[in-house]
């Protein structure tokens, strides 16, 4: 993360954020005691279920204006994620994707300065619920992946695609692997 990360963010937007996460998304709190850095956990549904997935939020210096730096610390079998030894991270300095792991529309090009920590989280939780039940909405979307190798193979062999998904839960996406990588965060504040 960079050291200027969240230094220009008006005071009442890191209250309001602050405010909406306590609230609405309690598992995620603040990194130290810059409330400007969150390191949370999403759970998975559907395939992922069981998967508790890391999500660290960072306002971007420049942050209402440009979306949030956003990292994602778990290895993951999706078309719309790059999964690779973490983190996977959705960078951004002035208004340009630096790294870009994640395929969520809200913290590419439909990021307003209205948008929120919050809306983030609730994208990744759709992105993250692939149902079995083709009428149930999720963000999948295997005709633009970010990750070709995976969108193949659930429109090929979807079953394969699924037991590779659950077997990448298991052995990626577990409650210690979230212990771990929070303690890290918290312990070695980029800043």
């Amino acid at each position: 993360m960079s050291k200027a990360a969240g230094r220009n963010v008006p005071p009442e937007r890191i209250a309001r954020e602050h405010m909406l996460l306590r609230k609405d998304a309690p598992n995620f709190s603040i990194v130290g005691r810059d409330m400007t850095h969150y390191m949370g956990f999403i759970s998975g549904l559907g395939i992922y279920e069981g998967g508790v997935f890391p999500i660290e939020l960072e306002m971007s210096e420049n942050y209402p204006y440009d979306p949030p730096i956003v990292t994602m610390w778990s290895k993951i079998w999706h078309p719309n994620i790059k999964a690779k030894d973490p983190p996977l991270i959705t960078h951004w300095v002035g208004g340009k994707p630096i790294h870009w792991d994640i395929c969520v529309n809200i913290i590419t090009k439909d990021w307003l300065p209205g948008s929120n920590l919050l809306m983030i989280i609730r994208e990744l939780q759709v992105l993250l619920s692939l149902f079995d039940n083709p009428e149930m909405r999720t963000a999948f979307n295997p005709e633009d992946p970010l990750n070709p190798e995976a969108a193949q193979q659930y429109q090929r062999d979807a079953s394969g695609f699924k037991r590779k998904a659950r077997e990448w839960v298991q052995q990626y996406c577990t409650w210690d692997n979230f212990c771990t990588t929070r303690n890290r965060i918290n312990s070695n504040p980029p800043r």
